[in-house]
């Protein structure tokens, strides 16, 4: 390798600058043909992930993915995160956007799939309540799966911007049974991927027979961290006022044109900002969402006015600094037990028992409420602002065990 160095102060001469060209070009040659230039550091999702904008001479780029801070650089156009292998290349400025290699053949089935069948009184009796929820318009938008990714979708609401979503369907189910819908909503440092596949949501999609959706937040500069407007929160969502509950209603308007769904169960599951986002679907969706899982999380809606009531389960550390129990913290949130008493005000919920449960380290407060919707609050001593995987199945097995019902019994 030829290396060029001059330590005379006379002003340069055209064969300096033609020599300082010719070594940086041999030096870049030999990068290009001796060094690995696929990303060593990342995982293949981020290696496939396409890259916007260009080489940036100036700038360092420091990108929060799942926690992890990556710096990317750019030499002879080719991407590393290797500083030694930066020589005298340049810096790249980047904006991740995810794109996936795990890979779920969206099922379209041949035949028209049939009508769900209106639910019954059951036993309840003649003088059973019947649960009147409004209709909401529906939303106008398109959608395209990306041809390189079969899970990855494209969806734009009319006049807004383009956004993605991963679809994950079971293996296998009978087409002529309704399948439940997940919304997984990652957290500000999170992914759809993370989501679906570190905290559990995909796999389980197959075991418990229902179909995972897992959205990408809104960011709208480069090395933003993609979050939700829930409210009064999030970064760069709430700022521009992001329609975040038209974007998911799009989706679940989607799903149901592909997707015999069982409209009793359409969950919201989200981990700290996303879980502020599943509060708000509740708050604001709640024609169409029937429950909601939520981690780490708060409501951050006010005034809060679901049309019905939305079974919730909220598990929460005592240790969480981030969304603290007791409020405050770096968003300065409420009160997770105030918005948990707001919610069970809102649905008309009696406590199951007078003071909270506390076994094997977990706090449990629980309400009762109509239309076969539960609201529970479990604490769990000793953890911080974190998903435990454990948790993935104590969510869905709540979710499953509670489909909102359409009648009740009159008192």
């Amino acid at each position: 390798m030829i290396v060029y160095t001059r330590t005379s102060t006379t002003q340069s001469t055209l064969s300096d600058v033609i020599g300082v060209q010719v070594s940086k070009m041999l030096f870049s040659a030999w990068l290009l043909f001796t060094q690995p230039t696929q990303l060593q550091h990342l995982s293949n999702e981020i290696q496939h992930a396409p890259v916007i904008s260009s080489c940036n001479s100036n700038r360092l780029l420091k990108t929060n993915i799942d926690g992890v801070s990556v710096t990317h650089y750019c030499v002879s156009g080719k991407l590393t995160t290797d500083l030694a292998k930066v020589g005298s290349g340049y810096l790249k400025t980047i904006k991740i956007q995810v794109k996936s290699t795990y890979q779920i053949k969206k099922s379209k089935p041949a035949t028209k799939l049939p009508k769900p069948i209106p639910m019954p009184k059951s036993e309840l009796g003649s003088n059973a309540t019947q649960l009147l929820i409004p209709q909401i318009p529906q939303v106008v938008y398109t959608d395209s799966i990306d041809d390189t990714y079969p899970s990855l979708h494209y969806l734009t609401v009319e006049g807004k911007t383009t956004r993605q979503y991963f679809l994950v369907a079971p293996d296998s189910y009978d087409p002529t049974t309704p399948l439940p819908i997940l919304i997984g909503l990652h957290g500000i440092n999170g992914s759809p991927a993370s989501f679906r596949d570190q905290f559990l949501f995909g796999a389980l999609a197959s075991e418990y027979k229902y179909v995972g959706i897992f959205p990408l937040g809104w960011g709208d500069e480069v090395n933003s961290n993609p979050t939700w407007n829930s409210g009064s929160c999030c970064l760069s969502a709430m700022v521009a006022n992001i329609n975040d509950v038209e974007f998911i209603q799009a989706i679940i308007q989607e799903v149901k044109k592909n997707y015999f769904v069982d409209e009793s169960r359409i969950w919201a599951v989200g981990f700290s900002a996303g879980g502020m986002m599943a509060y708000k679907l509740a708050c604001d969706l709640a024609s169409v969402v029937t429950a909601i899982g939520v981690v780490s999380g708060t409501l951050m809606q006010d005034p809060c006015s679901p049309v019905a009531p939305v079974s919730i389960i909220h598990l929460h550390g005592d240790l969480d600094d981030a969304i603290p129990l007791l409020g405050g913290g770096q968003y300065s949130t409420p009160p997770v037990r105030g918005s948990i008493l707001t919610s069970a005000g809102m649905f008309g919920c009696t406590p199951t028992q007078d003071d909270p449960l506390e076994m094997n380290a977990i706090e449990t407060s629980a309400w009762s409420c109509s239309y076969g919707t539960e609201v529970r609050l479990n604490v769990y001593k000793g953890i911080e602002h974190e998903f435990l995987r454990s948790w993935a199945y104590e969510l869905v097995d709540f979710l499953m065990l509670h489909p909102r019902i359409k009648y009740k019994a009159s008192s």
